[in-house]
């Protein structure tokens, strides 16, 4: 079956001389969470037409970018060294984008490209480095009429291979009636030879995967040419936790003009993001495997087929600013197609660091980056390590993980003993943990503690020393089509919270020390005890919660009971919606909350201020225990700069102007005794109004929160760039007597 395969695939149809072929394509950045949800950082939507020759020569031509950033960051494009289409399954070799031919020595692949040359599951030296099971039909689809019965090939490396080779591990779907590849689906992987030890001392620092998922579709009723095409690279850090980076391509291909030119492609206009050089004939070194020309690729026949061991250049190239600026054809919203895949898909196909199954393994890793190391004003610097066990076949699902660490300045130990069992869409866990949790009400999961910011800027949290245990179940459900996503979980548990103090002034690096606003606030109080508490949380497309992009709906409700020592009732929940209409995008987010009690401890009220979205007033200004804050902003993108910057070696996302216009509304009310009591317990400040010019004991204090009396609105101008990533613009809140404020926005998130 693989024999008749290559016969049928290593040379390109007769009759397949070109064709001509639009493309939409979203290259993504994304982080995969440790509970299975994933979220988008960066989105580049890419309009691209693309022209194959059978001699093997291909470009791409990018005539359609725009681009959504949670943060600045640079360009995929700076790193993507040539067409990232594959342009035909047809052939002995797969060419892809990232890394280095590795079937030649290191000198002659950095002397001709960067593309990765992987010997094709079914070239004609296919079986020195391959071996092969299946084979049976596994479905049938139904085509321009006709009933396709499909096949399966599980193909797998040799690995007594004796140099270092990249190879395909997955499966190749064939036609059965006419051996035509109609999916290929797998991971890549480096075997035989010997590991140098830079390769070992990186995979302690970074460990890292690449997948694709290339489907055809039949064009004319003859050929089989990309329909669907998923390139994904994934990476992770014992050092970062186990949260997991996530590179995606996926590209969707429109109708196809076949043999609709005759003449190799000209050079197209605009600026080539990479041209890559000439390419000699593929020589394998590997022993055993016989290098065949075949036809020469430079003057085949346009009736015969074409061996692709001679490799022809793949170029990406981008079109004027003026033509990118007008292009607006764009099929789908941006975002869409990163929304309906996620980096499970690929879970049968991982690195064995990654998968479920197999024999039981240690692993050094953390949960979080900040785990890992931090910095805040009540610990200093932190510094931590943890390992788990995963035991897998011996306990499928069953994974125990514990981490520790010291806070210098604080001179205390802090760490955590988790074990978790998942099956299905279940996830199962118990915790039992010291930490120093932060007191911030509306977080997101970009901003749910303290890294290293600390040292340089203020210390924008407040912090509660606790011990708990926990127990709790996650349940996952997806929608048929893939693209929504619904997690419940449920949590219960002891816990005992103590204050702590700030014991540091300022960052190790802050600017004007001797400038009151350069050092640290004290830290709010807390009041101590001992409670059981029981809560549940919803949440609706969890990938599109604040500090994400992407387009869509989502949603959250988290409600939780306490009693003991403390107790205390508290709901709170949010909505974030985001949708672009050709040049206007709307972004919108409600934020709201109620806790009550008898007596309510100070570090469950809900405080807010800057931080949490009001632009024109100061650092958790306001509180109560009912609270709620609702903003939107409006951007239409100015015809402008729609080209990625090109800085030096590096290439950022399109500066792409926008005028952004938004409003920020909060409110905050004490409803009982009990609320105005807890607000009071959180600390005291001066009033700036009686202060003096040191700010010494001669000032009045007053509460360090107070209700906002009403609605408190700000409004907001900005030119914000590079999808929304950072803006400049001013402030202004509506009370009275307010004066204009400058802002600096970093980040897209409301």
């Amino acid at each position: 079956m693989v024999d008749r395969a290559s016969r049928q695939n290593t040379l390109v149809p007769r009759g397949l001389a070109s064709y001509d072929v639009v493309s939409e394509s979203e290259l993504s950045l994304l982080v995969h969470r440790p509970d299975g949800t994933e979220g988008a950082t960066q989105i580049e939507q890419i309009e691209s037409r693309a022209r194959w020759f059978r001699t093997g020569l291909f470009s791409q031509h990018i005539v359609g970018y725009r681009s959504q950033l949670s943060g600045p960051n640079l360009s995929a494009l700076g790193f993507i060294k040539q067409a990232w289409i594959v342009p035909v399954l047809y052939g002995n070799r797969l060419g892809l984008f990232l890394g280095r031919d590795t079937t030649q020595t290191a000198r002659r692949a950095i002397a001709r490209d960067t593309a990765v040359r992987v010997v094709h599951p079914f070239a004609s030296d296919r079986d020195s480095v391959y071996r092969f099971t299946g084979g049976d039909t596994v479905v049938k689809i139904r085509m321009l009429g006709r009933l396709i019965p499909v096949g399966v090939v599980h193909v797998f490396p040799r690995r007594e291979l004796p140099r270092r080779t990249l190879l395909f591990r997955g499966d190749v779907y064939m036609d059965m009636e006419h051996a035509a590849i109609v999916r290929m689906r797998g991971a890549f992987e480096t075997v035989g030879g010997h590991v140098p030890l830079a390769a070992q001392i990186q995979d302690l620092a970074y460990r890292g995967a690449a997948f694709i998922d290339l489907t055809n579709r039949e064009v004319a009723g003859r050929y089989w040419l990309p329909d669907v095409q998923r390139i994904e690279g994934e990476v992770s850090s014992p050092l970062l936790g186990e949260a997991r980076s996530v590179f995606r391509i996926v590209t969707r291909f429109g109708a196809y003009t076949l043999n609709g030119t005759t003449a190799p492609p000209t050079p197209v206009t605009g600026p080539p993001v990479v041209a890559a050089s000439p390419v000699a004939p593929l020589e394998s070194r590997i022993p055993g495997v016989v290098a065949r020309t075949g036809v020469d690729s430079a003057s085949a026949d346009s009736t015969l087929g074409t061996d692709s061991l001679r490799v022809l250049p793949h170029t990406l190239s981008i079109a004027p600013n003026d033509s990118l600026i007008s292009f607006s054809d764009w099929q789908r919203s941006i975002g869409a197609v990163t929304r309906t895949v996620q980096d499970s898909d690929f879970s049968d196909v991982a690195p064995d660091r990654w998968r479920t199954i197999g024999p039981p393994r240690v692993q050094f890793g953390l949960p979080r980056i900040g785990d890992f190391v931090h910095f805040d004003r009540v610990e200093g610097l932190f510094t931590g390590l943890g390992a788990s066990l995963r035991f897998r076949d011996a306990a499928p699902g069953l994974t125990t993980q514990a981490n520790a660490g010291w806070a210098w300045t604080e001179q205390t130990a802090r760490g955590a003993v988790t074990t978790q069992w998942r099956r299905g869409p279940w996830l199962l866990g118990t915790e039992a943990s010291r930490s120093l949790d932060i007191t911030n009400d509306f977080t997101t999961p970009i901003t749910n503690g303290p890294f290293l910011e600390s040292l340089i800027v203020q210390d924008d949290y407040d912090y509660v020393d606790r011990r708990s245990a926990t127990v709790y179940a996650l349940h996952e459900w997806l929608s048929p089509a893939g693209g929504s996503r619904f997690l419940v979980r449920v949590v219960g548990g002891v816990g005992d919270d103590r204050g702590d103090r700030a014991r540091l002034l300022h960052g190790v690096f802050s600017p004007g020390l001797l400038m009151r606003d350069s050092l640290f606030r004290p830290n709010r109080n807390v009041l101590p005890g001992s409670y059981v508490r029981g809560g549940v949380t919803f949440d609706f497309n969890p990938g599109l919660d604040a500090g994400f992009v992407g387009e869509g709906l989502g949603a959250r409700l988290r409600a939780e009971v306490a009693g003991g020592q403390l107790g205390w009732e508290r709901v709170e929940t949010r909505i974030i919606a985001r949708h672009t209409w050709g040049p206007f995008t709307l972004l919108a987010r409600a934020d709201a909350g109620i806790v009550t009690g008898n007596v309510i401890p100070p570090q469950q009220m809900f405080e807010f201020g800057s931080v949490e979205g009001l632009l024109a007033y100061d650092y958790k200004q306001f509180a109560g225990n009912q609270a709620a804050i609702w903003r939107a902003e409006g951007l239409y993108a100015l015809p402008l700069w729609r080209a990625p910057l090109r800085v030096g070696p590096f290439y950022f996302p399109s500066p792409s102007p926008a005028l952004a216009l938004g409003f920020q509304s909060g409110w905050a009310d004490l409803s009982t005794l009990a609320a105005r009591r807890a607000l009071t317990a959180l600390g005291s400040r001066v009033d700036p109004a009686t202060d003096a010019v040191l700010r010494d004991s001669l000032g009045v204090p007053i509460p360090v929160s107070q209700p906002t009396n009403g609605v408190r609105t700000s409004i907001n101008l900005l030119v914000r760039f590079f999808g929304g990533a950072a803006g400049i613009g001013v402030a202004h809140s509506l009370d009275q007597g307010a004066k204009l404020q400058a802002v600096v926005r970093i980040g897209a998130a409301l």
